[in-house]
Parts: C-alpha cells; structure tokens; sequence
C-alpha cells in the first residue's frame, strides 16, 4: 500500500533591503601660524683694483693669496723695445654673511570628524 505524506513543507528563500547605520564624513581645516626661523648663507664676491705699474718681462699667471683670487692685468708698450708692463692686479674674494631670517607662513591641518547613525528601526519607516 503506499501512502501519501499528510502534510509537506516547503522553503522560500526571498531577499529584502534593509537600512543600516549611516556613517558621514566631513574633514575640517584649520589654519595656525607658524614661524620660520633659520640661518641663510649669503655670499657676495668684492673686487678691489690695485694700480701696480710695473715692467715685466712676462705676463703675470693668476695666483690666489690666501681667500683672494689675483688677476693679472698687462698691457704693450711700445719704446725702443717692447716689454710689459704690470698695470694692475684685480684681486677678488669671497665675503660671507650668516643671518637668520624670519617670516611667519601659515600652516593648514586637516581634521577629519566622523558621525554615525544607527540604523534606522522597522516602526520609524
């Protein structure tokens, strides 16, 4: 004998949207000043013509004296006979200055700020 099952189950799945918790974002910027403070290296190159007025009988090579470049300046004469003669030197050098320099430059800082809401219940829809 077969026999017939009295009552059978069935499953039905199904999908539904529900709303969770809401999260925002926001970022904030704030401004401060700030100084700046530091050495800064200046240099500067003087130049001092020494008259010499000299005769030579080659023309000089340019030589350093310490800090101080010497350049040699001749020129031609002409007499009985030709030589040079040592007009001038130019003598340059290096002066060097450290100061500090101060300037205030503004600085921005972002900040972000988070806020969240729960979600929101079935009797609130």
């Amino acid at each position: 004998m077969n026999s017939a099952p009295l009552a059978r189950e069935e499953l039905i799945v199904g999908k539904r949207e529900v709303r969770g918790a809401t999260t925002r974002v926001d970022v904030v910027t704030h401004e401060r000043p700030a100084v700046v403070d530091e050495p800064v290296r200046i240099e500067r190159v003087e130049v001092q013509r020494v008259p010499v007025d000299r005769v030579v009988t080659t023309a000089p090579q340019v030589r350093r004296d310490g800090d101080v470049t010497v350049i040699p300046v001749v020129e031609e004469e002409i007499v009985i006979e030709r030589r040079l003669r040592l007009k001038e030197e130019v003598r340059i050098w290096r002066v060097v200055e450290e100061r500090r320099h101060r300037e205030t430059a503004p600085l921005r800082e972002q900040q972000a700020v988070v806020t969240q809401r729960p979600p929101a219940s079935d009797e609130d829809r």
